[in-house]
């Protein structure tokens, strides 16, 4: 963390105008200590995801369902057994994306806005993530927060677990 503080002091000038700083919800509670680093740092405050949750597996595959994706041909069979598995999964327990082969995770939105909904139209938000595998929560995330909620967002990252080819 002591290194995560030091580079982010280097990064001032390029997060500096954020409004907020949230981080992406997440099961682990390192997202959230490295948010509050983050906003300690560059001295902003913290927005808590509370009007944001993971979807249940069976709110993705109705989504899924009733709106699919195009995918590409060399990811069909993936897509395709994935949704047989989550048509026999219990519908109402949370959705994982850990659990779902990273080449077709970015065909599913794991979030949902509920709750009370902070007025963000015009904020500028950095979206905090501990760890960058494929990106999609980030993205699922910076689609609620703009297109739903009219804030503009940045993202920043402690680790990413993408490999170079």
């Amino acid at each position: 963390m002591n290194r995560a503080a030091s580079i982010l002091s280097s990064a001032k000038d390029e997060f500096a105008d954020a409004d907020y700083y949230m981080p992406v919800p997440s099961s682990a509670p390192f997202c959230g200590k490295f948010a509050a680093l983050i906003a300690s740092t560059l001295e902003k405050p913290i927005l808590e995801p509370t009007f944001i949750r993971k979807k249940t597996i069976g709110e993705v595959l109705a989504e899924n369902k009733e709106n699919p994706p195009k995918v590409r041909p060399a990811l069909k069979v993936a897509y395709t057994s994935q949704l047989s598995a989550l048509e026999i999964a219990d519908p109402h327990i949370e959705w994982q994306a850990k659990e779902v082969d990273l080449s077709i995770r970015h065909l599913f939105h794991p979030f949902i806005v509920h709750g009370e909904v902070p007025t963000l139209r015009d904020k500028k938000i950095v979206l905090v993530d501990d760890l960058f595998a494929t990106g999609s929560s980030i993205l699922s995330i910076r689609e609620i927060v703009t297109n739903q909620l009219g804030a503009s967002v940045k993202a920043i990252c402690f680790l990413s677990g993408a490999q170079k080819p």
